[in-house]
C-alpha cells in the first residue's frame, strides 16, 4: 500500500511535468526554495526525503491546484487538468461496494448537517 509520501512524490513528478514544463528549478524558484529540496523528494535513493503537508499545500497554491490535490492518487488525465473532484470520484469507484455505500452515507450526513 502506498503511503501519503509515495503519493505526494508521484504527484510532485506529475506537477513538474504538467505545470512547470518538466523543469523542477522553475517550481523551486516559485516556492523560494532550493532545487535540491525537490530533487531529494523525487530521488529513488534510500536517502530520499518525504514531503510534508506544508510543502504539499505550497506546491498546490503556486501550481494553482485544489487544496488536497497533492494527497490524492491521480490518473494522467486528472494530473494534467488538476481536477481533484474527478480523481476522488475515480478512487471511490474502485472501492468495494460496501465502502462506497459508507462514503455515500457520510456525504449524505454531512449535507444534512450543513443544511441545519
Amino acid at each position: 500500500m502506498q503511503t501519503i509520501y509515495d503519493v505526494r512524490r508521484q504527484n510532485l513528478v506529475k506537477v513538474i511535468d504538467s505545470h512547470w514544463g518538466g523543469v523542477a528549478a522553475q517550481l523551486a524558484k516559485k516556492l523560494k526554495c532550493e532545487k535540491t529540496v525537490l530533487s531529494r523528494i523525487t530521488s529513488k535513493a534510500k536517502s530520499r526525503r518525504n514531503m510534508g503537508a506544508g510543502l504539499a499545500r505550497r506546491i498546490e497554491v503556486v501550481s494553482k491546484l485544489q487544496n488536497g490535490w497533492m494527497d490524492t492518487i491521480h490518473s494522467d488525465k486528472t494530473a494534467a487538468t488538476g481536477d481533484y473532484a474527478q480523481a476522488l470520484a475515480e478512487q471511490i469507484r474502485q472501492l468495494p461496494a460496501a465502502d462506497q455505500q459508507m462514503i455515500e452515507l457520510l456525504v449524505a450526513h454531512a449535507i444534512r448537517r450543513q443544511g441545519q
